[in-house]
């Protein structure tokens, strides 16, 4: 919430907008770009942030992802998402 927000660069760092998802976006949006064929990304999420909702992210830019791991941490879970481009249509 902008009222929460104070005027510190770690502040800036952690703000990932309303969804807490706008840098990732940005990410994901730019990723088809710079990704090799056959590259590989992997992205560490938060369970504050959604990781299900990050995984339909990439399905939307055409990239299939896994949760490769996931590990508890003071009241959330970090969550490891490897996607990579869709080269059969499985996630059309």
């Amino acid at each position: 919430m902008p009222e929460e927000r104070i005027e510190d660069w770690l502040e800036y760092a952690l703000d990932g907008g309303p969804t807490g998802r706008a840098v990732i976006e940005r990410f994901i949006a730019d990723l088809g770009r710079v990704l090799s064929p056959f590259g590989r990304a992997l992205l560490l999420v938060s369970s504050l942030t959604g990781p299900d909702e990050v995984r339909e992210l990439f399905a939307r830019r055409g990239f299939v992802s896994f949760i490769v791991d996931t590990e508890p941490l003071e009241g959330e879970t970090l969550s490891v998402i490897r996607a990579m481009r869709d080269l059969c249509g499985v996630g059309a």
